[in-house]
């Protein structure tokens, strides 16, 4: 007879009082989310997601016990259901590899926070956080997604049919306790909670108690011949946004067989105050300017930077741009955080400006431009993908710039305004994005190194693309 139980409570048996008892009540064995049905990837195709691994009782050498996903540079989302008789002593999460067993950021995990509602036997609430020892760097194998919302995933992208995917390095074969080495992915259909629940309660083994209903809190995928299963419970369930990847789910249980019963998420977006309220602020700048008269009729513009949210310590790198006159200019670095440019005339202050790189301590970066008499806080730096490009290239913009000066505030600027420009400094396209985002055809462009320039408002961000086919 087969037993149900949970994501990583048949590892931990012998162990665990909890689960032995768990375990000899129930009619069928638990699915630790594993990914049967799928195709390999590489990590670059979904930087997000990480192998939990665990060091406890039989995993001496901390093997994997279960999947996440990155949503801040010190914060992984998982599941509870995959903690189940860890602690963070014993975990360990590796990111931006391939391969679960080698390479990407090997990273300590520091505190676990499991939602305080969890029910293991119903797996209401199936969600925790891992804080890790130190933050991620970020490249492109390692990357943040956004965790599903009222702002980044409207509920009609989760309604029945709509396409989701399962990442994770389980066992591919149903019954198989093996990992396999190879990030895989499965796209699956999302069926609707009755659906779900209709092809769960049927052929229920007796004696033993139902097999638990998938709530309001759980979102369902189903695809026969696919599922989510071993070994990588709290792995990601992505759905799309337009291009945009949002985390919809993470795994959480299922009916065995694995690949012929729905795979049973986490729904995400029924925790996102939950999230807010322990997750830090992202990166952000805030940048000011003060002018200062000067003799001969002259004044000097000082510029200060200050970085909050993210990871500290920040560090700043300064650019001027000046829009007025021949100079001759004074530059002045006064501290990493400290700009100044001399040599203006007063009634054209407010064309010095200067352009701030803000880079944290886990490489999230970040700019923003101020002029004389003027200043805007700029949210997020430019988004590309993929870079280098080919055939396309994906620019987004997260958050209009927000322009302030000593008297007024403006309407934050919807639209973005894009230029491209050769390495000789030729232009070569010129846009505007759309609800934040602008798709550019790079199949024509030749080869070489690009520089794009995203102007919202008064802010300025530039960034440096490759085009290679």
């Amino acid at each position: 007879m087969k037993f149900f139980t949970f994501v990583v409570l048949w590892c931990l048996l012998a162990v665990q009082a909890v689960a032995q008892d768990f375990i000899s009540q129930s009619a069928e064995e638990p699915n630790k989310a594993l990914i049967i049905g799928g195709q390999p990837i590489a990590i670059s195709q979904a930087p997000w997601t990480v192998s939990v691994k665990s060091n406890l009782h039989s995993n001496p050498n901390y093997q994997p016990i279960g999947g996440g996903s990155i949503v801040e540079p010190r914060w992984i989302l998982t599941s509870a259901s995959a903690l189940i008789g860890q602690s963070a002593a014993n975990l360990q999460i590796r990111a931006g590899a391939t391969d679960q067993a080698t390479g990407g950021q090997l990273v300590q995990v520091a505190q676990i926070i499991r939602h305080p509602g969890f029910n293991a036997s119903t797996f209401e609430n199936d969600i925790a956080l891992l804080q890790l020892s130190t933050p991620l760097l970020f490249n492109a194998d390692v990357k943040l997604i956004k965790y599903a919302s009222p702002a980044t995933l409207p509920d009609n992208l989760m309604n029945a049919g709509v396409s989701a995917s399962l990442l994770g390095w389980g066992a591919t074969v149903d019954g198989s306790y093996t990992v396999t080495n190879q990030l895989r992915k499965a796209d699956m259909s999302i069926i609707s909670n009755l659906d779900a629940n209709n092809r769960n309660q049927g052929n229920v083994p007796f004696p033993g108690p139902p097999v638990p209903l998938v709530s309001a809190n759980m979102i369902a995928v189903f695809q026969s011949g696919k599922g989510a299963g071993n070994l990588d419970g709290g792995g990601p369930m992505v759905i799309y946004n337009g291009t945009e990847p949002v985390l919809a789910g993470c795994s959480s249980w299922s009916r065995d067989p694995r690949d012929q019963y729905p795979s049973i998420c986490t729904r995400i977006k029924n925790y996102a105050s939950w999230l807010q309220g322990l997750l830090p602020a992202p990166l952000t700048v805030s940048v000011s300017s003060n002018v200062v008269p000067q003799l001969d009729d002259a004044v000097r513009v000082d510029f200060y930077a200050g970085g909050l949210g993210g990871v500290p310590p920040y560090t700043y790198l300064w650019t001027a741009d000046i829009r007025t006159g021949t100079g001759p200019w004074g530059i002045s670095r006064n501290g990493g955080s400290q700009f100044s440019i001399s040599g203006g005339h007063p009634d054209n202050a407010d064309q010095i400006c200067a352009i701030v790189r803000v880079t944290d301590a886990s490489n999230q970066v970040i700019e923003a431009r101020s002029c004389g008499n003027q200043a805007e806080t700029s949210r997020t730096a430019i988004t590309t993908y993929p870079n280098p490009a080919d055939t396309y290239l994906e620019i987004r913009t997260a958050e209009a710039a927000q322009k302030t000066t000593r008297r007024t505030a403006t309407t934050p600027v919807a639209q973005a305004h894009i230029n491209l420009y050769d390495a000789q400094g030729v232009l070569k396209y010129s846009g505007t994005t759309q609800n934040g985002l602008l798709k550019l055809d790079s199949s024509t462009l030749p080869q070489g190194i690009y520089h794009l320039q995203l102007s919202q408002g008064n802010a300025v961000s530039t960034r440096q693309i490759v085009i290679r086919h």
